[in-house]
């Protein structure tokens, strides 16, 4: 995957619940070093992966991205397209923006950069991304300590989509009026005081993202989204797509024969066979689908997969989770956590006494009561 660089190195980490992560270490050589600008080159050569990906690594570029405030502005082409591939990647800052990582008379640089992919902002598992001067063995750049919680923090997240019927298109136009002097004017007039071709270019680029940003808080202003996601399945192919359409189109013709009270066997017969054709088109599509990424796998991730395939499927109830944050994974934790949320004042010794502990409406339930002598027997 490296190709035999030593200025790169990827691991590819598995949890013990199954889930990848791809952690990647940088360094990316300033000109007058022994290959210069490889590490950078690398890292953007890398084959995309859709599993969580954390890079860092000392980059020696500065960009009006992550540099520090009292950078010189000076962007080297290899930053700027570091930077380009980061946006159009949607990679996001593990730190701060103007981090310092190395201390110099003049302030100070952002050199060591944190990078985070797409899947592991979603998944939310970076808990925490810090420089700690304090951990420092004595080089001349600050350590970065980034923590993950993987497995932890929030679900995959999918943005919904536009319901562009239901937009009020005056209402975005107004918003689009409102946030024009904030959002896009700054871009502009940075545009018109350009000179140099390469801070024009620069600068082209942040006012196309600025009127992104612009445009987009209008819509999410004034057009509501759906309120599912529409992904659909994941071996839908255009084929299913005519084969359903064509079911839909004879159904409603059938729909149609029939309000009017006529029977019409050889459209029926052809509304079947419809049916049977988008079937068995939507099976060989899974069919071929899974078959596809089954060939994909190779390796030591055979002998996982087969694993896998022999389980039981006996799967463990997930983990809960206390107002303090703690997490609680075993039928014991799990049951003196319910206990204590729900009859936080229990007493262990005298089990009887739960009745008294029981809220109103617990106490206002239909169902028979139970005689003492059931109750102590069930206990």
């Amino acid at each position: 995957m490296t190709k035999g660089s030593r200025d790169i190195l990827v691991l590819e980490l598995k949890h013990a619940s199954g889930q990848n992560i791809r952690v990647v270490n940088v360094y990316n050589a300033p000109a007058g070093c022994d290959h210069p600008g490889e590490g950078a080159k690398k890292l953007m050569e890398l084959p995309v992966t859709r599993s969580p990906c954390l890079v860092g690594g000392d980059f020696n570029l500065c960009h009006d991205d992550w540099a520090a405030e009292w950078w010189a502005g000076s962007t080297t082409a290899q930053a700027a397209e570091l930077g380009d591939f980061l946006g159009t990647e949607e990679w996001e800052l593990g730190l701060e923006k103007g981090s310092i990582t190395r201390m110099s008379e003049g302030g100070g640089s952002a050199l060591d950069l944190v990078f985070l992919n797409r899947p592991l902002t979603q998944r939310g598992w970076l808990a925490s991304c810090e420089v700690r001067p304090d951990l420092s063995a004595g080089s001349d750049h600050w350590p970065v300590l980034t923590k993950l919680q993987c497995g932890q923090g929030q679900a995959l997240r999918r943005e919904l989509r536009f319901r562009f019927v239901r937009a009020e298109w005056d209402k975005l136009r107004q918003q689009l009026m409102s946030q024009r002097d904030s959002l896009l004017e700054p871009a502009l007039s940075k545009l018109r005081a350009g000179r140099e071709p390469a801070s024009v270019r620069h600068t082209i680029d942040r006012l196309a993202e600025a009127m992104q940003r612009w445009i987009f808080a209008g819509m999410e202003a004034a057009i509501p989204r759906t309120a599912t996601t529409g992904q659909g399945h994941p071996w839908w192919s255009p084929e299913c797509t005519t084969a359903t359409k064509e079911l839909s189109k004879m159904e409603a013709k059938l729909a149609q024969v029939l309000s009017g009270g006529l029977v019409d066997m050889v459209l029926q017969e052809s509304v079947a066979q419809a049916r049977s054709t988008a079937k068995r088109k939507l099976a060989a599509a899974r069919r071929n689908f899974y078959r596809e990424q089954a060939g994909k796998i190779e390796g030591n991730e055979i002998f996982v997969v087969r694993k896998w395939a022999l389980g039981q499927r006996q799967y463990a109830s997930a983990a809960m989770r206390d107002s303090d944050g703690r997490d609680f994974v075993t039928p014991a934790e799990k049951r003196t956590l319910l206990r204590d949320t729900l009859l936080p004042h229990h007493d262990e010794q005298d089990p009887l006494l739960v009745l008294s502990q029981l809220s109103p409406s617990a106490a206002r339930s239909t169902h028979a009561s139970l005689t003492r002598a059931e109750l102590k027997e069930a206990v």
